[in-house]
């Protein structure tokens, strides 16, 4: 989800869905925005394993309204191990596949052709 999106996600939430959905959908923003800290301290950590929680705590709710059947989706399965990478390898801002994904274009997939 591009970041513009999700600035104005929770505006365009307030109001129009219950106060359990959008606390469940606060939590998984917030922890996106802390997950992108350039540099994290104790309380950063802290603020998004507190976000983390709260979003595995409440987020039955998208299944009782029928949004969704399961959680077993990849993306929310590697959340659960940011904490421990940010304490092995630092700040998820650094983590980036382009350059992976361009020499795999470049040298497998045109040489290939």
């Amino acid at each position: 989800m591009g970041e513009d999106v999700v600035k104005v996600f929770l505006g365009v939430l307030a109001g129009a869905v219950s106060w359990e959905v959008f606390g469940v959908t606060h939590a998984l923003i917030d922890f996106i925005y802390y997950s992108q800290f350039q540099l994290h301290t104790s309380t950063s950590l802290n603020m998004l394993e507190n976000c983390l929680k709260t979003f595995h705590q409440h987020k039955e709710v998208f299944i009782h309204l029928g949004i969704r059947e399961h959680f077993n989706i990849p993306k929310l399965h590697t959340i659960l191990h940011y904490i421990n990478a940010i304490h092995a390898l630092g700040s998820t801002d650094g983590y980036n596949s382009e350059s992976p994904e361009h020499l795999l274009i470049d040298n497998f997939a045109k040489e290939a052709y």
